[in-house]
């Protein structure tokens, strides 16, 4: 213990000594340990934290798949959700649920819209929840014909009905009605997805089994693993095909960890750039194992000494391996406050589809994490140069100062192997910085196929209770246009019951063409169903293909229209004219709305297609309705304007609230940001690893200014011969600038075998362009062999620059 205290004072005393030496190793060490901690620390708090719910690996997302039909993640009608309840072996429980903003008026009149889930029996069973105040759902709750019951968040309860605890078992005014308010949930209970409220609602054994809009899951029996359960489920969903073939055919069913479906892609993403903070890491660590070497060879004279008093080599290596070991440690302590800076910058700027990002936190774990990190970053890049250094030559350090066991062959080659390290992992990072950069660049600039300049868009929904027929929302919304297209600024307005990117459900159902022979039951094909208003393309900077888009004639009591997309007419007209056929439609909106959509409907025209669920999605089929013949309570208008759009949000919050005070309004804005938002996540990932690449590019391009330095230190009497005998200064600069470029060269060569490796990784993030993108890897190639030049020619031009008497002397 007393000679490990001695020889850390040795090693505190010489990182003071040494503060050039030792500042520049800090650093390097710092950025490495910083980027892999902060990191870890996101994901730490979203991929290895559990979920907080009673044992969250029982708990399994289920999806339907259907290959014929190209759907990876479906939805579950009612009847298949009672079916694989009653079928399953493998699971205690499976509950659906079904999202939609609701709309609550707190005690002073004040209107609020919540995101809420219709939930079906078992839902909070299955999670494990308990009520924080009265009682979650029950059987009775559920029962076909009974009362919808609602449950309501800890922070709505607070929020909108001052944690009011008299009205528990009371009703409250809900979508312009009444509904009996159960109980409270408990405090930060908000699955799936933020949920402030939760109904309940009965499921339907005889529903059409093709109506699907559930999301589904449920909880295995303990000890029953995914697999099993994948297999379980995958044998009720064929005895469900072959009982139903007109609406199962074809049907499987998906089931993944709860955890990990709520994470997603974004999973991918955290792993990816755990990889890269590490390769980093590595990166200073090679880095800092060329500064030790450097050192080592001023230090010769210094451990030969030691060996020739006695000093063994283990010796000596405990001593160099604590002195790297302080480096390290020094490093990490700026390097947590670096992560805790990166950590707290990612939850600020990070898109809001990855708020689940704002779970990550510099705690124990990190902090376990990093002492780890750093302990084995010191024996890394400590161990090598330690064990090099630890055997001096004792006849040449101590006679005349000659190069001994740094200066030689052999640590040259080693400091060489270092730099060809640095540049080979650093053109692994940068090529993939420089992938998705130009993925991203690709993607920013794809045509979305409509014009989002000056576009305003907002959520609008009526209650459901006030509003309960199809002409009365039809006319509500007919007169909302008018009013708000007459407000100053805008110069035109439409509706349309979902957005391009926007949150909100679009519904795919099958068709059929008239006067065609019908496919077989299940095989039929499917387009997306969406109500739009007159002007709705002409608004949206859309051009009509052929025919005509809606007017104002198109009214509930005329002929039902349609329009299609370019997409549906290549897909069941080839080079056929569209308009004038009829198309013949699935019905799924029979009820108290009457009718939606119609279910024999002549097409009038034909739109161009425009971009709708992201901008790397190519556009699906889809069938367009006229608003008026196929109303939606709630709606998505879209106002285009004269100026700034951002600038009218004030007005249009007054207007709405005038109009009708019971409906509040719903996001609001600009086009151009909501069409920016769409690809945030491939910003980001984008921004993450440019800042790693660029950071591992002047590591490397420190570590060969370093060794050429070294080099031409060594090469100081050499160099002066030769210009004594006549070389010229541009000859001796070439010669010193060769062996960098050939260093560089080595490194650039290996690194781009890494590249195309490890570029498969990033295979699934690419938009445009493939992991083996020529452009990309000859400008990273060229971009590394630039940056090595430039770092080769100052050293050799200060051997230049060294008079050749005085380099003999």
């Amino acid at each position: 213990m007393d000679e490990l205290l001695r020889d850390l004072r040795f090693a505190l005393r010489s990182f003071r000594k040494h503060l050039g030496f030792s500042s520049v190793a800090t650093v390097s060490i710092a950025l490495g340990i910083g980027a892999t901690t902060s990191i870890f620390s996101v994901i730490s708090g979203v991929l290895i934290d559990s979920l907080p719910y009673e044992e969250p690996d029982e708990l399994m997302r289920v999806w339907t798949t259907n290959r014929e039909a190209g759907v990876e993640r479906g939805t579950f009608s009612d009847a298949d959700l009672v079916s694989f309840n009653e079928q399953s072996q493998s699971f205690s429980g499976i509950a659906g649920y079904y999202p939609f903003d609701a709309t609550f008026t707190d005690l002073e009149g004040n209107a609020f819209k919540i995101p809420a889930q219709i939930v079906t029996e078992g839902f909070f069973n299955i999670l494990g929840a308990r009520p924080f105040a009265g009682r979650l759902f029950v059987e009775e709750d559920h029962v076909q014909g009974g009362d919808m019951m609602i449950v309501l968040s800890h922070g709505a309860w607070r929020t909108m009905f001052n944690a009011d605890p008299d009205l528990i078992g009371k009703s409250i005014s809900f979508e312009g009605g009444s509904i009996t308010l159960v109980g409270i949930a408990p405090p930060g209970f908000d699955f799936p997805d933020k949920t402030a409220a939760w109904l309940s609602v009965p499921v339907n054994p005889n529903a059409n089994r093709r109506s699907r809009f559930l999301d589904v899951f449920g909880r295995v029996k303990p000890g029953v693993q995914r697999q099993t359960a994948q297999a379980d489920l995958s044998l009720v969903a064929s005895q469900l095909a072959d009982g139903f073939p007109d609406t199962n055919r074809g049907v499987g069913v998906y089931v993944m960890g709860l955890q990990e479906s709520i994470v997603g892609e974004l999973g991918t993403v955290l792993w990816i750039l755990l990889a890269a903070s590490s390769v980093l890491l590595l990166v200073a660590c090679a880095n800092v194992a060329n500064l030790l070497l450097a050192r080592g060879a001023v230090r010769e004279t210094e451990l030969a000494l030691r060996t020739a008093l006695g000093a063994g080599r283990t010796r000596i290596t405990i001593q160099l391996l604590t002195e790297s070991m302080v480096v390290a440690g020094a490093g990490a302590v700026v390097g947590l406050g670096m992560a805790a800076g990166v950590v707290k910058s990612i939850s600020v700027f990070a898109p809001p589809e990855m708020d689940l990002l704002q779970q990550a936190a510099i705690d124990g774990r990190v902090l376990i994490f990093a002492l780890v990190t750093t302990a084995v970053t010191g024996v890394l890049f400590g161990l090598v140069p330690a064990l090099k250094l630890g055997n001096p030559d004792l006849r040449s350090a101590l006679t005349d100062g000659g190069r001994g066991a740094t200066g030689g062959s052999g640590a040259v080659r080693l400091r060489n192997a270092f730099v060809v390290t640095e540049l080979a992992m650093a053109v692994v990072l940068v090529v993939g910085a420089g992938l998705l950069v130009r993925s991203f660049a690709g993607l920013s600039k794809t045509d979305p196929g409509f014009n989002s300049d000056k576009l305003l868009a907002f959520e609008y929904s009526l209650p459901s209770f006030s509003y309960t027929e199809w002409p009365g929302i039809s006319d509500f919304y007919t007169s909302f246009l008018e009013e708000l297209g007459a407000l100053p600024g805008v110069t035109s307005i439409s509706a349309a019951s979902t957005l391009p990117f926007g949150p909100d459900l679009d519904f795919q159902w099958p068709y059929l063409v008239q006067g065609r022979a019908a496919p077989l039951p299940g095989a039929e094909p499917e387009a997306f169903y969406r109500a739009v208003s007159p002007g709705f393309f002409r608004n949206m900077g859309v051009p009509m293909v052929a025919g005509r888009e809606f007017a104002i004639t198109d009214r509930r009591d005329g002929p039902p229209v349609a329009v299609i997309n370019e997409a549906l007419a290549r897909q069941m007209f080839a080079d056929e004219d569209p308009v004038t056929e009829r198309l013949t439609l699935q019905r799924f909106g029979i009820g108290t709305l009457g009718r939606y959509p119609p279910a024999d409907i002549e097409i009038i025209g034909v739109v161009s297609d425009f971009k709708y669920t992201s901008m790397a999605q190519a556009a699906e089929p889809a069938i367009y309705f006229a608003f008026d013949q196929a109303p939606m309570r709630q709606m998505t208008v879209t106002l285009r304007t004269s100026g700034n759009p951002l600038d009218l949000i004030s007005t249009i919050r007054t207007e709405t609230q005038r109009i009708e005070r019971s409906a509040p309004l719903g996001r609001i804005e600009s086009m151009d940001r909501i069409v920016a938002g769409s690809f945030a996540r491939e910003r980001f990932a984008m921004l993450l690893l440019g800042a790693f690449g660029v950071v591992a590019l002047a590591l490397a391009s420190v570590g060969i200014y370093g060794v050429i330095s070294y080099l031409v230190q060594q090469r100081n009497a050499e160099l002066a011969v030769r210009m004594a005998l006549g070389a010229t200064p541009g000859r001796v600069v070439g010669l010193v600038m060769a062996q960098g470029i050939r260093l560089a060269g080595i490194g650039v060569g290996v690194g781009m075998v890494g590249a195309l490796v490890s570029g498969q990784i990033l295979a699934n993030q690419l938009y445009g362009i493939t992991a083996r993108d020529p452009l990309t890897l000859v400008g990273v190639a060229l971009l590394l062999m630039g940056v090595s030049a430039v770092a080769t020619f100052f050293p050799a031009l200060r051997a230049v620059r060294i008079a050749p008497a005085v380099a003999l002397k």
